[in-house]
């Protein structure tokens, strides 16, 4: 914070600009946070589909989004000390009052922030078991600790059974406070009718956590569905259209992580005999290759190597615009619920190169199998 305040108070970091270092700490300390909460499995590749879950990776965007926005307003209220009965402080006075935000922000609120990342976490992860169980049991129940620290308007809550699938758990799934500790557990008791419901107002559950974080991925509220709202630090960012620029970030830090893991790694098939290879122009040119889900693309290319084991060998196609390619190998993956092509490169020598992920289905036409 030392260094955000001396660079702020030289001019170097200017009205407006983001700090991508304390954007990356913040993320840092709110992802480990997402990680114990699920037990260090949020991520984890699903077996089946040689990815982790989209809801998952939804989460992650999040927690950076909401870093970023964290860092914009921390930034916007670090300027606005600046000056001081209409004169520029100096540097002793300014440093006070910039150690002061770092307690407000990186400590009291960061506290709170990973809380609820942890906790988030844990619900999504939990909502995601009682989807694959609601045959057995068709619904939740909401539960408090029941304790003397359990808040009076999450007292009102307690007891409500409601079907897995209706619209009240898109509002009221847990969390629904800061330092919440409510949960819901499957049951099969009966569900209540609308007449027996309290009358829930903002006072007993703040717009801003009218959310379910099992279906949006959403530890921090981004908009104003279900009769909420966003975040007041996102609210605020997107009013300064913060988005695309805190995007970029995320998209840097994507692209780093698939270049550090796949570089000089290798996928296989079990229909295609030879070892696919990855290297740092084809994995530059994926992510920037253009894609109706271009986000969810760019967030699962990390995983290009346990995905393509697992996805439809379609066959091969000829190449002929590039002398150096005999064709290309062509399989199909699902990117948030749409098909999706991975294509990968073959050399006149049979080496199999890694090229890029299309949602068109042209790339598709005219791939035949092939005998090995």
């Amino acid at each position: 914070m030392e260094r955000i305040a001396k660079e702020t108070y030289e001019g170097k970091l200017k009205p407006g600009e983001l700090d991508p270092a304390h954007i990356q700490k913040t993320y840092t300390e709110l992802h480990d946070a997402a990680s114990k909460g699920s037990g260090n499995t949020w991520l984890k590749v699903n077996k089946d589909t040689g990815a982790p879950s989209l809801e998952s990776l939804k989460m992650q965007h999040n927690l950076y989004w909401f870093s970023g926005a964290k860092d914009y307003t921390m930034l916007t209220d670090l300027n606005s000390r600046l000056v001081k009965n209409g004169k520029i402080q100096g540097w002793s006075a300014f440093k006070k009052e910039a150690l002061k935000l770092n307690k407000t922000y990186n400590k009291n609120y960061l506290e709170a922030e990973w809380i609820n990342a942890k906790q988030s976490a844990k619900h999504a992860q939990n909502w995601q078991e009682y989807q694959r169980n609601k045959d057995k049991y068709k619904n939740l129940k909401y539960k408090t600790q029941g304790d003397d620290r359990v808040r009076e308007e999450h007292a009102k809550l307690k007891g409500i059974v409601k079907p897995i699938d209706d619209p009240f758990w898109d509002s009221y799934y847990p969390q629904n406070g800061w330092r919440c500790r409510c949960y819901v557990v499957q049951t099969n008791e009966a569900a209540w009718e609308d007449a027996a419901m309290p009358d829930i107002t903002e006072k007993d559950v703040s717009p801003e956590f009218r959310n379910n974080v099992g279906k949006t991925g959403q530890t921090f509220k981004e908009s104003t569905t279900h009769k909420g709202k966003a975040h007041p630090f996102i609210q605020f960012a997107k009013e300064a259209a913060k988005e695309k620029e805190v995007n970029k970030l995320f998209f840097k830090l994507n692209q780093a992580k698939a270049i550090k893991k796949l570089v000089n790694k290798t996928a296989k098939h079990s229909e295609i005999k030879n070892k696919i290879t990855f290297n740092t122009t084809s994995i530059k040119h994926a992510f920037n290759q253009p894609h109706k889900n271009y986000d969810i693309k760019n967030q699962m290319l990390p995983y290009i190597d346990t995905i393509i084991t697992k996805s439809e060998y379609l066959g091969f196609s000829t190449y002929k615009r590039n002398e150096a390619f005999s064709g290309s190998r062509i399989f199909k993956t699902i990117i948030n619920n749409d098909e999706s092509y991975i294509i990968v490169r073959e050399t006149w020598d049979g080496k199999l190169i890694f090229y890029s992920i299309s949602d068109s289905k042209k790339v598709a036409i005219g791939a035949k199998k092939i005998i090995n």
